[in-house]
């Protein structure tokens, strides 16, 4: 790793995060890791709490929302999630991820960091 020169602020980089303050420079470990990027699509009527967690924006408490909100009435379109409280524009920025009807299809995005020569 380089040398790293800040004004102020905070820097991220990759693992670790640089807080600056009156000359003074430290680095410490980013406290969550990232989520795995993910490929396929999430049916919110029939995904369970677990599933729904695995997209980006949705932790333990908007997955309880969504499940809660379909087992009253399951949702016929992604405008009614949008219309929970504090979701519209997680459900815009999900949309292509997310599905009223069909399969649960999310899986992680497999890398091959090492591709095979053809």
């Amino acid at each position: 790793m380089g040398e790293k020169i800040f004004k102020t602020g905070i820097k991220r980089d990759n693992d670790l995060m640089y807080y600056i303050k009156g000359g003074d420079v430290w680095a410490t470990p980013r406290k969550k890791p990232g989520k795995p990027a993910m490929t396929g699509v999430v049916n919110v009527n029939r995904a369970t709490e677990a599933e729904l967690r695995l997209l980006p924006g949705i932790g333990k408490r908007r997955a309880q929302l969504i499940v809660e909100r379909r087992d009253r009435k399951p949702f016929a379109s992604l405008d009614e999630i949008g219309r929970i409280k504090g979701m519209r524009a997680l459900v815009q920025r999900l949309r292509a991820r997310l599905a009223v009807q069909g399969d649960t299809t999310l899986r992680p995005l497999r890398i091959d960091r090492n591709p095979r020569p053809e």
